[in-house]
């Protein structure tokens, strides 16, 4: 019989190096019962210049789209009519 698969969550490593400044960010995907990507992992180092560098690891999440348009309400004001 097979064993359930775990879902996977999608991640983004966000990684910056505290000698040159090289910043990367990268999406990853990530069963959801494994932790984070960056678990057990605090030795992380620039792909540029090898030095030590630090990072951080959130789930990633969709955008919503929001609609900005000025109404057709006569009466509304926006702040640039102050």
């Amino acid at each position: 019989m097979n064993a359930p698969r775990s879902s996977l969550t999608d991640w983004i490593v966000w990684t910056k190096c505290l000698a040159c400044d090289h910043t990367e960010k990268d999406v990853v995907q990530w069963p959801d019962d494994d932790g984070t990507p960056a678990d057990g992992n605090p030795d992380v180092r620039c792909r540029q210049c090898g030095g030590s560098a630090r990072h951080i690891t959130f789930p990633a999440f969709d955008i919503e789209t929001i609609d900005m348009s000025q109404p057709t309400d006569g009466m509304y004001d926006t702040m640039d009519d102050w």
